[in-house]
């Protein structure tokens, strides 16, 4: 696990590091900061399978950001690498889960294919860690009241909608579907719920933007 975070991260920094260092002119430069998009969410989760008998539901939001490193490998097309931050409160549904919040860092891949009239259609996927604190009441085996890390695999699809059109950015209105699947030693469970939540696209340079 750790060893795909350090490569996730050590590319996306590379690839920042020399579209920046191989730009000629400050509009390159520019050009190649308008590759980043930053993004905010609110996000559901409907656990699956081990955890459903202990919550239904949790409600959180994530803090992310994308860099398109390909932009003209297919036509109306950007292929790069995200990264993000979450954090899940998950809903008690059973008397012996008193507390279960989670924070989970993630990186990976997305592309993005643009439409007409500002609209886009974005998939990823991706690996990370989630750290969970739970309390946990049981009759057999007392409190547990501890932290857990898991391996986590995820993967997204949303629909973009360019909201506002101001000179240096756009502001998108995003909606979705995000999956995820955590395993911790021998226990595992999934999550499946919809997104919803704004996206700035930098317009600094001469890209194309959303929907060009």
């Amino acid at each position: 696990m750790k060893k795909i975070i350090k490569l996730f991260l050590t590319v996306s920094i590379v690839s920042v590091c020399s579209s920046f260092c191989f730009a000629d002119t400050k509009t390159d430069a520019l050009n190649e900061l308008s590759r980043f998009k930053i993004n905010v969410n609110y996000t559901n989760g409907f656990p699956l399978y081990n955890m459903n008998d202990f919550s239904k539901s949790s409600v959180g939001a994530n803090l992310g950001c994308e860099f398109a490193l390909f932009q003209t490998l297919l036509k109306n097309t950007d292929f790069g690498f995200y990264g993000r931050a979450s954090f899940q409160n998950f809903i008690p549904y059973s008397l012996q889960l008193d507390k279960l919040c989670s924070y989970s860092f993630s990186a990976g891949i997305y592309g993005e294919y643009f439409l007409p009239q500002d609209i886009s259609i974005a998939y990823s996927l991706g690996a990370g860690f989630l750290i969970s604190e739970i309390k946990f009441l049981s009759s057999e085996k007392g409190t547990i009241d501890d932290v857990y890390y898991d391996f986590m695999l995820e993967s997204d699809l949303s629909v973009r909608k360019v909201m506002l059109d101001f000179d240096k950015v756009n502001v998108l209105l995003c909606t979705g579907c995000h999956f995820a699947f955590y395993h911790e030693k021998t226990e595992s469970f999934l999550t499946l719920g919809p997104t919803v939540g704004l996206k700035i696209d930098f317009k600094l340079g001469n890209s194309r933007g959303t929907g060009k």
